[in-house]
């Protein structure tokens, strides 16, 4: 992370950020949901 943090966000700004943490956010909540419906 620290990389990132150091690194210029002129090309790759917070829309990119959101375009890449958007799916894993999805992801995350579709597995958590998954495995909640699994272990019930």
């Amino acid at each position: 992370m620290a990389e990132w943090s150091k690194a210029p966000d002129s090309s790759s700004g917070p829309l990119t950020r959101a375009w890449v943490r958007t799916p894993l956010l999805t992801f995350i909540l579709l597995f958590s949901a998954f495995e909640s419906l699994i272990c019930v």
